[in-house]
C-alpha cells in the first residue's frame, strides 16, 4: 500500500526539515518499508493501492499519552467538572456504561481526530471483577484498532482525603462509623493483589504493539513502601514504565509541605522513584529546584490542557520546563476543549496557551514544530513506544495519517509560511481524512472502517439509560451528610505564597 502526500512530515524530531514533497509512504505488513518520491515508489510497487489525492499532508498519528478511557466525559457522566477534590467526591456517581462500550467509544473519538496510540490509565468502581474489566477495555480497544498503552492503577491510603485519619477525628460519631470500615486499607493485602495482577497482565498482554506499565495513582494516595516496590519491581519486567498524578492541584502542593516538610517531588526523589522510566501526570505545582531534579533524572511529563482548565488546576508551566530540558509529552485526559477528542484542537490549544511566558521581546515560545513533537515523537517515549512510533522511517510500525489541507490553505497561504505553522494554527480534527493503524486502514474518508459506530452509540444510549445504580444513589444521600465536612477539612490549604511562571495580569 502507498500512502501519497503533497507533503510527507518524516520525523516530527527535526520538523520542517524533513517534510517532503510530493512524496509517498510505502507500507509493507504492519511496518514502513520505505518513504520517498511518489513517481519513483509507484514505479517501484506498481501493484500497490494508493491512498490519498496528493494534495493531503501525510504525517505520524498522534498519541494520547494520558487518558482514563472515558468513552462518556464526565459532563455526559453527569459530574461536569470542578475542584479535583471535590470532583473525585462524586466521580463514583458517573452514569455507568459497560467497560467494553466505553473503550469502542474513547478509541473511535480518538481516531477520528488522528490518534493512532493511546494510554489507558485505569481505575475501577468495581475491585471484585477488575480482571474481567480489564479485559473488556482490552477487547474495546482491539476491535476499534488502536494502539494501546495500559497503566494499573493502585491506592492504598487516603480514600476521602489527603489525611484521612485527620478527617475522621473531625467527623461526628455516626458518620465516623460509616467512613471508617472504607478508609481503611490492608496494605500488604493491595500490595499484594497489585503484584499479581500486573504479573499476569504483563506477561499476557505486553510486547512490540501493547504496553503495559505501573500506574500508581499519586503520591498523596499511594504510600512509600508501595512506590519503592513499583520502582523495584519495574526492573524486573525490562524496566517498565511508571505513570502517576503528581502536583495537580494546588492542594497536592500543600499536602507535600504538610505531611513531609518539602516538595512532593523532592520527597519522591528521596525514595529513589524518579527515573526516566517514570512519568509524571498533570505536574502543575513545581517549583524550579524540582524542573531541575526532573531533568537530572530524566523523569518525563504529560500535559493536560484542557483538563487543567476544565478542573481548575492551573497551568502547567510547560516553557520551563522544556528550557529545563524535561521531555514533555500531550495527554488530553479525557476532558478536551470541546468535551470530545479532539487532539488537533488540544494541541492548538497549547500553542496559544504557552505563549505568555514573558513580555521581553525575546522570550520564546512554543513553535508548531515543538507543540506536534509533543504529540508524537515525546509522547511515543512516555508510552513505552520510542523508536516503534512516533516517525515515518523504514522499520517503523506503519501507524500514519491522512489530513486534509484544503482548509488550512484556501484561498490563499503565503509560501514563506512554514506548512507546520499553518498546520497548528488551522487545522481541526475534522480535517484527518484516513487513519492507518499497524498498516491497517481503521478510517478512511472519515469513515470508521472497524466498528459500526450507528450501533455503537445505540447501545452505549441502552447501557446509559438505566441511570444509578440503587448502590449508588444510597452513595449520593451519603455524601451530602459527608460533603460539609470535606470541605471544611480543607480550609485554607490554598493559602500560601505564589510566585507564578506566567505573569499574566496584575491586580495593582
Amino acid at each position: 500500500m502507498l500512502i501519497r502526500g503533497k507533503y510527507v512530515l518524516c520525523n516530527p524530531d527535526i520538523g520542517g526539515a524533513s517534510i517532503l514533497e510530493n512524496a509517498a509512504v510505502y507500507i509493507e505488513g504492519d511496518k514502513i518499508g520505505e518513504v520517498g518520491e511518489f513517481t519513483r515508489l509507484k514505479e517501484k510497487y506498481p501493484q500497490s493501492e494508493v491512498l490519498g489525492n496528493g494534495e493531503q499532508l501525510v504525517m505520524p498519528g498522534f498519541i494520547d499519552g494520558h487518558s482514563h478511557g472515558g468513552g462518556l466525559t464526565p459532563l455526559q457522566s453527569g459530574t461536569g467538572y470542578d475542584f479535583l477534590e471535590k470532583w473525585l467526591l462524586d466521580l463514583a456517581l458517573n452514569t455507568n456504561i459497560d467497560p467494553y462500550l466505553n473503550a469502542c467509544y474513547s478509541a473511535v473519538k480518538h481516531i477520528e481526530s488522528g490518534c493512532t496510540t493511546m494510554h489507558h490509565y485505569h481505575s475501577t468502581k468495581d475491585p471484585a471483577h477488575l480482571e474481567e474489566e480489564i479485559e473488556k477495555v482490552f477487547r474495546g480497544y482491539q476491535d476499534a484498532g488502536i494502539r494501546l498503552a495500559f497503566s494499573l492503577g493502585v491506592k492504598d491510603q487516603n480514600r476521602f482525603t489527603y489525611d484521612d485519619d485527620q478527617f475522621a477525628a473531625m467527623l461526628p460519631p455516626y458518620l465516623r462509623e460509616k467512613v471508617d470500615p472504607v478508609m481503611r486499607y490492608d496494605q500488604k493485602a493491595v500490595s499484594e493483589q497489585y503484584f499479581s495482577l500486573f504479573d499476569h497482565l504483563y506477561r499476557k498482554y505486553n510486547g512490540e504493539g501493547r504496553k503495559i506499565f505501573f500506574g500508581p495513582m499519586a503520591p498523596q494516595w499511594c504510600s512509600d513502601e508501595l512506590l519503592r516496590s513499583i520502582q523495584e519491581k519495574a526492573r524486573n519486567y525490562n524496566n517498565a514504565r511508571v505513570h502517576l498524578h503528581v502536583l495537580q492541584t494546588v492542594l497536592q502542593k500543600a499536602y507535600g509541605h504538610r505531611k513531609y516538610g518539602k516538595s512532593l517531588v523532592k520527597h519522591l526523589d528521596e525514595i529513589g522513584l524518579m527515573a526516566d522510566n517514570v512519568t509524571f501526570g498533570h505536574a502543575i505545582w513545581l517549583t524550579e529546584e524540582d524542573l531541575a531534579t526532573m531533568a537530572a533524572t530524566g523523569t518525563s511529563v504529560t500535559h493536560h490542557a484542557s483538563c487543567n482548565l476544565n478542573m481548575r488546576n492551573g497551568i502547567q508551566p510547560v516553557a520551563a520546563l522544556k528550557k529545563a530540558g524535561v521531555l514533555v509529552a500531550i495527554g488530553i485526559d479525557d476532558k478536551g476543549l470541546n468535551d470530545d477528542e479532539d487532539y488537533i484542537q488540544e494541541m492548538r490549544l497549547i500553542h496559544k496557551l504557552h505563549r505568555v511566558a514573558g513580555f521581553s521581546f525575546d522570550t520564546p515560545t512554543l513553535s508548531g514544530e515543538d507543540v506536534i513533537k509533543m504529540g508524537t515523537v515525546n509522547a511515543a517515549f512516555v508510552t513505552g513506544f520510542a523508536g516503534i512510533i512516533g516517525t515515518l522511517e523504514a522499520g517503523k510500525k506503519a501507524d500514519l495519517i491522512l489530513v486534509n489541507l484544503e482548509k488550512v490553505m484556501e484561498p490563499w497561504m503565503d509560501p514563506r509560511v512554514p506548512l507546520l505553522e499553518a498546520f497548528i494554527h488551522r487545522t481541526k480534527g475534522t480535517d484527518v481524512d484516513t487513519v492507518i493503524i499497524d498498516g491497517k486502514v481503521v478510517m478512511q474518508e472519515r469513515q470508521i472502517m472497524t466498528i459500526d459506530k450507528d450501533d455503537l452509540f445505540a447501545e452505549i444510549a441502552r447501557s446509559a439509560s438505566k441511570g444509578l445504580t440503587p448502590e449508588q444513589q444510597r452513595y449520593a444521600s451519603f455524601l451530602n451528610e459527608l460533603r460539609p465536612y470535606y470541605n471544611e477539612f480543607y480550609q485554607g490549604w490554598h493559602q500560601q505564597h505564589y510566585d507564578p511562571y506566567y505573569a499574566l495580569n496584575s491586580r495593582n
